[in-house]
């Protein structure tokens, strides 16, 4: 069972933070993964090291290369630009149980709803207020019989061991080519796959929050984790995004 947070060559550090504060909750259930998306230089593996003895960092590139990915799942990650992300937790979650969680999530306290859910075998995720869905994607899912939805958040997905069947994989990508893409294709085939399952529920929205939700000091006491990935407006007017370093 792991806690695998994604980051790239600029996010290094923020993947760290992310990672310790999953760990620091969840160290006596979990083991912790960085999957990088780049190569590791000798001094960023140290550090890593140094926080994580017993952890695993995997350079992306690498793992991939290594697993036996079919044709048209390779075809995925080389077309999309954040498919990495769905190809490895796939991977993973071949051998064991995964917590996944992008690099701009932060914990803050005890999840005690995410251990619960762990105990109980289900699957959970972020609850999201809503995007636009791939539409052929939409398409291919109703064409099988799946749901869809626009409030699965895949940046903080719990998927228990075996639980995204390679056949459903199958039928949703076969035929996929890049000239389909769409900013939210990953996403939308990773909530496809995952309700697919009829086993999977969302976090407590008040709980495990996006954006500036209780963003004031003193106002977020309740939240155990929080998604920092947003633009929001700046006294410039141009927008500054805010990044788990700068609360930490």
């Amino acid at each position: 069972m792991v806690v695998a947070v994604l980051c790239g060559p600029t996010q290094f550090l923020e993947g760290l933070w992310s990672l310790w504060s999953w760990m620091s909750h969840l160290s006596p259930y979990m083991s912790a993964v960085l999957l990088f998306d780049g190569k590791t230089t000798p001094q960023q593996q140290m550090l890593f090291e140094k926080l994580f003895p017993n952890g695993n960092l995997l350079e992306l590139d690498g793992f991939l290369k290594q697993r036996p990915l079919p044709d048209y799942m390779r075809r995925f990650v080389a077309g999309h630009w954040v498919a990495k992300k769905l190809a490895a937790v796939f991977e993973l979650q071949k051998e064991m149980d995964v917590l996944y969680s992008d690099c701009d999530v932060i914990v803050f306290k005890k999840t005690t709803e995410i251990i619960n859910q762990i105990a109980s075998g289900k699957s959970f995720y972020m609850f999201d207020s809503g995007y636009t869905l791939d539409p052929w994607f939409c398409r291919r899912a109703e064409q099988i019989g799946i749901s869809v939805s626009n409030h699965l958040n895949a940046g903080l997905v719990y998927v228990p061991k075996e639980l995204m069947k390679e056949t459903l994989l199958k039928s949703m990508l076969w035929d996929w080519q890049p000239s389909f893409n769409h900013h939210f294709s990953e996403q939308t085939l990773f909530g496809s796959i995952l309700l697919a399952s009829k086993n999977s529920s969302p976090l407590p929205q008040n709980r495990y929050v996006l954006s500036n939700q209780g963003f004031l000091f003193g106002s977020g006491i309740w939240i155990a984790a929080r998604w920092y990935a947003v633009i929001m407006p700046g006294r410039s007017g141009t927008g500054c995004i805010y990044r788990p370093t700068l609360f930490c």
